[in-house]
């Protein structure tokens, strides 16, 4: 009876912890708006990161798209329209559950022209985290025009620029990925159900 009852608890104590991380998976709305600094260079003779050091967009997913209308960063965007210094490069939405980082995917940004490409890896760890990477081929030069094939490109900063960051998310707060040539801003909604 005793080795019963001390098994009835270890499997009642799994299936709490189970029963636990499957309530605390939700689905969040993730906002990505990339733009171009075009104002005066502060890069000061940084060097860059190379292309090889991203993930491949070949197991990137597409990303559940979300066609809402009340952009949480709308405001945001309107204010780099505005400034002369900023280009507007990208924006994309879309919905994904808070997994962990092995059962996520990377969602694949890119825009029409190919002069931005890259992932965004939304998962659970402790925190909430999000692991940007992003290529950059500004005054359209593209990887495959210069020369490159993602991901093993090795190109300097003359000819394109990357992000590679990894930070902890907060609902309903904008995140920003930075670089002296062009950058990043994130915000994480909760998915109403």
């Amino acid at each position: 009876m005793r080795g019963y009852t001390s098994h009835l608890r270890l499997i009642i104590t799994v299936l709490g912890l189970i029963l636990t991380s499957a309530a605390q998976a939700k689905d969040y709305i993730i906002e990505l708006v990339v733009f171009e600094n075009t104002g005066p260079d502060t890069s000061a003779g940084e060097v860059f990161l190379r292309a090889s050091d991203l993930p491949a967009l070949s197991s990137a997913a597409t990303g559940e798209r979300v066609h809402a209308s009340g952009w949480h960063l709308d405001t945001a965007v309107q204010l780099l329209r505005a400034n002369a210094d900023y280009r507007l490069l990208h924006r994309q939405r879309w919905q994904q559950e808070s997994a962990g980082k092995k059962q996520s995917r990377p969602v694949r940004i890119t825009d029409a022209s190919s002069s931005l490409e890259g992932t965004a890896h939304f998962y659970q760890a402790r925190f909430l985290q999000l692991d940007l990477a992003l290529n950059y081929f500004p005054d359209g030069i593209t990887s495959q025009s210069a020369g490159n094939t993602w991901p093993t490109s090795i190109y300097d900063s003359e000819s394109g620029f990357t992000i590679s960051q990894k930070i902890r998310l907060r609902p309903k707060q904008v995140h920003y990925f930075d670089h002296p040539k062009f950058g990043a801003l994130v915000a994480l909604i909760p998915a109403k159900k």
